[in-house]
């Protein structure tokens, strides 16, 4: 069962008055747009702030998940898909075709009334057929059609992908000396898709997950650049956003003044390697740029003078525990 839960994106708020468009307007926005039919709105009744949907999926019977399969591999060719049309992109090219057929019909019969659905329906198959030569996929799409068609397998593939492309990186990995006791799990890689020069951040953390307010030390190395600094600035937000939980909002973070920038020393592979380093409440960050790759560590609760990092040639220690999941 799907659920809509309506919150406020500011204060937290349960109470918020949901209020709907026109029909005249839902079915213009609608054509323009697609999505959903329904163009509802919220605003929160304690501070006026706009109101956030939320999603809420139940349990679903597996016979019900069984029939859902040609849906959701439909669905998977839709997101993967260059070009997505609007309801437009179809309207306008059927109601040429009837055109097209109410005139034939008058010289050469109703058989011509098979034109507007035919064209509605090669008109679809085109757009789908994007899908099979998306340049920016996250997974392939055998990958992704294979985890509909044997979901209980996912976890397993994902988990054995993700370590394939750890060990296959294309700059080298860091993390804390072997010394140092605590849990190691790999986390927070992206990546570009295969049709373009690739591009990945991958990271390794220090910690326990599931204290949520636990010590945590995170070393990403990307060599994605860093055009005007955008990556910089959403790493200091999402620093922000976990040091500073009374606040919990992006609006009220981003409004924040630039934080303090100074130099530090962290030894890599027990050489000093200058980083730049900033610090909110208990969370901190600090970020180097060596040849071919940057280094971000970012630490919470973290004592900084207790970070060295060596270089870690076999990641299998970050994957251990992977094996008990699902």
């Amino acid at each position: 069962m799907t659920k809509f839960v309506w919150g406020c994106g500011e204060c937290g708020s349960a109470d918020i008055e949901v209020t709907r468009a026109p029909r005249p307007a839902e079915a213009w926005q609608w054509l323009r747009y697609g999505g959903h039919w329904r163009q509802e709105q919220g605003r929160c009744r304690a501070c006026g702030s706009p109101g956030v949907r939320a999603v809420e999926f139940g349990p679903m019977p597996e016979w019900r998940s069984r029939l859902l399969i040609p849906v959701r591999l439909v669905q998977v060719l839709h997101r993967r898909r260059r070009v997505t049309p609007t309801p437009v992109n179809y309207l306008v090219p059927a109601a040429a075709a009837i055109v097209t057929a109410a005139i034939a019909q008058i010289f050469w019969g109703p058989v011509w009334w098979l034109l507007p659905p035919a064209v509605v329906i090669l008109l679809w198959l085109a757009y789908l057929t994007t899908a099979l030569r998306s340049p920016w996929p996250r997974s392939p799409l055998g990958q992704e059609l294979l985890d509909v068609l044997a979901p209980r397998g996912r976890l397993r593939r994902h988990r054995t992908e993700e370590e394939k492309r750890y060990r296959s990186a294309p700059f080298p990995l860091y993390g804390l000396p072997y010394t140092w006791d605590g849990r190691r799990y790999a986390c927070c890689s992206s990546w570009s898709g295969p049709r373009r020069p690739v591009t990945m951040e991958l990271g390794l953390c220090h910690g326990n997950p599931e204290v949520i307010d636990g010590p945590r030390l995170t070393v990403a190395v990307s060599n994605r650049p860093d055009s005007g600094g955008l990556r910089l600035r959403r790493e200091v937000a999402e620093m922000r956003l976990a040091a500073l939980p009374p606040l919990g909002h992006v609006r009220a973070i981003l409004a924040l003044p630039d934080p303090e920038w100074r130099e530090i020393s962290i030894r890599i592979d027990g050489q000093p390697q200058v980083f730049r380093h900033a610090a909110e409440g208990h969370c901190w960050l600090a970020v180097a740029v060596r040849q071919d790759h940057t280094i971000t560590v970012q630490g919470r609760r973290f004592p900084l003078e207790q970070v060295e990092l060596v270089r870690v040639e076999d990641p299998s220690r970050y994957f251990e525990r992977w094996g008990e999941l699902g």
